[in-house]
């Protein structure tokens, strides 16, 4: 989940630097749709994983019966 947080951070980073030089003119389309596309799947990744461990817990809580929802 860090990982994936830090990934996130990198990809924004990088997609403001490419959007900046987009706005300028120097940067062309391609490298601005790469650089939004990795920036959303690094998102939808991101969320991925927190539902999933949420998912997880619960099912953990479960088993256990510790039914908190």
């Amino acid at each position: 989940y860090r990982t994936l947080q830090n990934q996130v951070r990198s990809y924004t980073e990088s997609f403001k630097a490419i959007e900046v030089k987009f706005n300028a003119g120097v940067g062309n389309s391609v490298d601005y749709t790469v650089a939004k596309n990795k920036l959303d799947a690094a998102n939808i990744n991101l969320i991925s994983a927190r539902y999933d461990y949420i998912l997880r817990m619960k099912i953990l809580d479960y088993y256990q019966g510790k039914m908190t929802w």
